[in-house]
C-alpha cells in the first residue's frame, strides 16, 4: 500500500478511548494503558480539548492521569493517540522509574541495587536485616537475635560480640551454657587437630563411659586412651611411656607453711561421702623444700558420744616415721606408736611425745625404745630401752607412773671406757599433770641430751593402751 510522508516504524493501529466520570473533586484518574507523556493523550472535558502538561500531566507509572483542577461532575473522555511503532510503550513491561509487580520468576543478570521489598520482607538490602528466612539447610524460627557471625569469622550464639571462634552465652540467670552432641546409638566426640593431624579426642559412649585419647607425640595420628572414667565409677590413667609421674597432685604456691598440705587424696564412702581415709603430702620445712607422707584412717565409733578416732602415720624427709593410734573410749588395743624428730644438744626435760587421757580411765603398759645417731664430732650411736606403766582416772589429781630402764646404750663409748659421757648422752624421763574431776591427764615423755648430742632420733611405744591419745590428737566425727 502506498503512503505519503515518513515511513511508519512498525504499522498503523486503531486509536482507543476511555471514559471517566468526574465529581468536581477528584483530580487523579487511572488509565487502562500506559503512556509515556501527556502528548500521548487527547483529553476532552465537556467536549473541550485540554492542553497537555498545563491542564493535565502523566504520573511516573504511566497509568496516572492528574488534572490541575478537578473535572466537573459528569463524563469526560480521553483518546489514546493511534500512532504506533517499536518506540511505543509495552503496557506490561517493567519500568525503571516506577514500582513494578512481578507475578512470575525473574532473573536479574546484572545484579540488584537498592532495596527489594516484599510483603514478608519490607527491607532487604545488601546491608539490611533479614528478619526471617529459610534455606535448604537453615530454618530461622527466632523472633529476636539468636546468632551472630562476625567479620572475623567468629560465631556467637546468645551474644552479638563473639570473642572466640564459637562463643555460647546463656543469658538466663543460674543456667548452664550447653553443647549437645547426639549420636545414633553412640555418644559424641570432640576432636582436636594440628592442621590435618589429630591431636586428641574427648569421647563419651552410649553407656556414659568417658575417654580422653591423645596421640602421645607430635605428628602421630594414632590416638590411644590415656584417661578413662567408667560409668560405674573409678578412674583409669594410662601412661604408655611409663616415665614421669602418672598423676601429678600438688600446689603452685611457693609459700606452703611447715606441715602445710601440698596435695592429697580422700577415700570416702556412702551418699554423704564420709572420709574414711586420707593420704597427704605435707611440707616438712619451707627452708628445705622437703616433704613427707601423712595418712589418716577413720576408726570405729568408741562410745555413746559417737566419737571417731584417727589412726595417723607420717613419714618425714629424714627417713623417720610418726605413728599415732589413739583408741576409742573404753576399748584397749595393742599398738605400736612411732615418732621421729631432730634432737637438739644440751636439752633437759624437752618433750619428745605426749600421751593424753581420753576418757574416765586411762592405762598404759608398754615398752619404750629410743634410738639416735650423732653426726657431729665426736660421732656417736646411742639407744635405750625402758618399760613404762602409767594409769589415772577422773577422780584423781595425779598419775601413777613408772619408767624403768632395761638397756643402757645411751652414752658414747669405746669398749668398756666411756668418753665424754656428760657431753655425749641421750636419755628419757617422764612428767605428768592431772586435775581431779577431769579427764585432762597428760603424760610427757621427755629427752635429755649432752652438749655434743644432736641429730635424728626415733621413739617407739609398743604395748597396750586404754583410752589414750597421742600429742593432743583431735577426736572428731570425721577426718
Amino acid at each position: 500500500m502506498s503512503y505519503i510522508g515518513t515511513k511508519p516504524t512498525s504499522s498503523f493501529a486503531s486509536a482507543t478511548s476511555q471514559t471517566f466520570t468526574g465529581n468536581n473533586s477528584t483530580t487523579a484518574f487511572t488509565l487502562n494503558r500506559r503512556v509515556s507523556a501527556p502528548e500521548d493523550l487527547e483529553v476532552f472535558v465537556s467536549n473541550i480539548q485540554q492542553q497537555p502538561t498545563v491542564s493535565y500531566t502523566i504520573g511516573s507509572t504511566g497509568l496516572e492521569l492528574n488534572f490541575d483542577s478537578a473535572p466537573p461532575s459528569g463524563e469526560f473522555y480521553v483518546i489514546y493517540r493511534s500512532e504506533a511503532g517499536t518506540s511505543a510503550i509495552d503496557t506490561g513491561a517493567a519500568r525503571t522509574a516506577n514500582a513494578n509487580t512481578f507475578t512470575e520468576a525473574q532473573t536479574f543478570s546484572g545484579g540488584m541495587a537498592g532495596t527489594l521489598s516484599t510483603a514478608a520482607q519490607p527491607n532487604v538490602t545488601s546491608t539490611g536485616t533479614l528478619t526471617s528466612f529459610r534455606s535448604t539447610g537453615i530454618d530461622d524460627n527466632a523472633n529476636s537475635l539468636a546468632m551472630t557471625i562476625s567479620d572475623s569469622s567468629k560465631v556467637g550464639i546468645g551474644t552479638a560480640s563473639p570473642s572466640a571462634q564459637l562463643h555460647i552465652d546463656e543469658a538466663a540467670s543460674n543456667s548452664y551454657a550447653t553443647i549437645r552432641l547426639e549420636g545414633n546409638n553412640r555418644g559424641g566426640d570432640i576432636e582436636m587437630y594440628q592442621g590435618t593431624v589429630p591431636v586428641s579426642t574427648i569421647r563419651t559412649d552410649q553407656s556414659g563411659n568417658i575417654y580422653v585419647k591423645t596421640s602421645g607425640s607430635y605428628g602421630s595420628s594414632s590416638l590411644t586412651n590415656k584417661l578413662e572414667i567408667p560409668t560405674a565409677g573409678g578412674l583409669k590413667v594410662r601412661n604408655a611411656a611409663a616415665t614421669g609421674p602418672i598423676v601429678d597432685i600438688g600446689t603452685t604456691s611457693t609459700s606452703v607453711a611447715d606441715d602445710g598440705v601440698i596435695g592429697g587424696i580422700d577415700f570416702t564412702s556412702g551418699s554423704s561421702s564420709t572420709v574414711n581415709g586420707r593420704l597427704q603430702t605435707r611440707q616438712y620445712d619451707t627452708s628445705e623444700n622437703a616433704g613427707y607422707f601423712s595418712n589418716e584412717l577413720r576408726a570405729p565409733n568408741g562410745n555413746s558420744l559417737g566419737e571417731v578416732n584417727r589412726e595417723f602415720m607420717t613419714q618425714n624427709a629424714i627417713g623417720g616415721v610418726y605413728i599415732k593410734r589413739p583408741m576409742p573410749s573404753n576399748i584397749y588395743y595393742y599398738r605400736d606408736i612411732y615418732k621421729s624428730l631432730n634432737l637438739s644438744a644440751s636439752q633437759s626435760g624437752t618433750t619428745f611425745i605426749t600421751l593424753n587421757q581420753n576418757d574416765y580411765f586411762c592405762s598404759i603398759s608398754c615398752l619404750v625404745d629410743a634410738w639416735t645417731v650423732d653426726t657431729s664430732y665426736p660421732t656417736s650411736a646411742l639407744m635405750r630401752r625402758y618399760g613404762l606403766t602409767a594409769n589415772t582416772h577422773n577422780g584423781r589429781s595425779t598419775w601413777s607412773v613408772r619408767l624403768t630402764q632395761y638397756l643402757d646404750m645411751g652414752e658414747y663409748n669405746t669398749g668398756a671406757t666411756d668418753h665424754s659421757s656428760a657431753s655425749v648422752n641421750f636419755s628419757l624421763s617422764t612428767y605428768a599433770t592431772k586435775s581431779a574431776g577431769s579427764n585432762n591427764g597428760y603424760l610427757y615423755i621427755r629427752y635429755n641430751t649432752g652438749s655434743y648430742t644432736s641429730g635424728p632420733a626415733t621413739i617407739r611405744l609398743s604395748g597396750i593402751f586404754l583410752n589414750a591419745r597421742v600429742d593432743d590428737q583431735p577426736i572428731t566425727a570425721n577426718l
